[in-house]
């Protein structure tokens, strides 16, 4: 289970209603936050196969010049980092920056029509391979909720 969530189960359980409740959570955050490491472990090594495995292959690198036949043959033990990276981003709630830098393309629309014609064109984005893979484990792990709303 989750330290955070342990955590909380085990504060309302010693709450004593003499002290206002949002003192006794500030105390509780701060004796937490300066003792422990909030950390949640949602992936695992599973997942992140899974989610390369989601990718499409003979796809171009993005900025990053990768792409998911390099992920397909590295030694395994870039899993467990991909797990321990995703993990913190799940934990921290913060997301590094060149996840959001992509590569936007025109591709013509039709390849004997007027390539001179702006509309004649469509962007396609081409995206950090990593953010794909964190992106589809995000969109594995909350599916239930997706399909209960």
């Amino acid at each position: 289970m989750c330290f955070i969530v342990s955590s909380l189960m085990t504060l309302f359980d010693s709450y004593a209603a003499s002290e206002p409740l949002i003192e006794f959570l500030e105390k509780f955050l701060h004796s937490v936050i300066a003792t422990k490491v909030f950390h949640c472990e949602i992936f695992e090594v599973a997942d992140i196969e899974y989610s390369l495995n989601m990718l499409k292959n003979g796809r171009s690198p993005g900025f990053d010049d990768l792409n998911k036949q390099q992920f397909s043959f590295c030694h395994p033990s870039i899993f467990v980092h991909l797990r321990f990276l995703f993990n913190m981003i799940y934990t921290h709630g913060f997301v590094p920056d060149d996840f959001g830098k992509d590569v936007t393309v025109p591709v013509p629309k039709d390849k004997h029509g007027n390539l001179s014609n702006v509309d004649n064109y469509r962007p396609i984005t081409i995206s950090p391979i990593v953010s794909k893979m964190f992106e589809y484990g995000i969109l594995e792990k909350a599916k239930f909720i997706i399909f209960v709303l």
